[in-house]
């Protein structure tokens, strides 16, 4: 097999990355709900920012969170029919296919994706007066880290399926 442990080690980091920003932005979240709630309610001062700094982690926190999930294999998918139906070769190629149609998805909406997150940076959000592209970067980023642990898996997959073919036990 082609050694690919650069790739491996470069995927660890961005992933180990990913796990504490997403810590991270949980932290701000429940953090700023607990500030909006007290000035709110308790001094009846609300604060202006602390909403959108709330939704703002809580959308980057479903597009990052996203990642994980589909890097852990815990993303909701429909595969009951096909562990029972498929032979573990048939499966291993649906992965494959099902792999490659997401990455290719995903490169394709990259670029357009930039342009929408450059096109919202003109209008400025109400409470904070930060471009509402803030709220859009998540998506290109996001999609660069599931882009690369898929083609991880992919590589994985096929390689397992040589494998296989050549009569070595899995």
């Amino acid at each position: 097999m082609i050694n690919v442990s650069w790739f491996n080690n470069i995927l660890k980091g961005l992933n180990k990355i990913e796990k504490y920003f997403n810590i991270s932005l949980v932290l701000v979240l429940v953090f700023a709900t607990f500030l909006q709630v007290i000035f709110r309610f308790v001094l009846n001062s609300p604060l202006t920012w602390t909403e959108e700094l709330a939704r703002l982690c809580f959308v980057w926190l479903c597009v990052f969170g996203s990642s994980m999930a589909l890097r852990q294999g815990k993303h909701i998918k429909f595969d009951y029919l096909t562990n029972k139906l498929l032979r573990y070769k048939l499966n291993r190629i649906r992965a494959i296919i099902v792999n490659i149609l997401i990455i290719s998805f995903l490169i394709y909406i990259f670029v357009p994706s930039l342009r929408y997150v450059e096109s919202m940076n003109t209008i400025p959000l109400a409470g904070t007066s930060w471009p509402t592209g803030v709220f859009f970067i998540c998506f290109p980023l996001a999609s660069i880290i599931i882009v690369l642990n898929l083609v991880k898996e992919v590589i994985t997959d096929m390689y397992l399926l040589f494998q296989d073919r050549k009569g070595s036990k899995v």
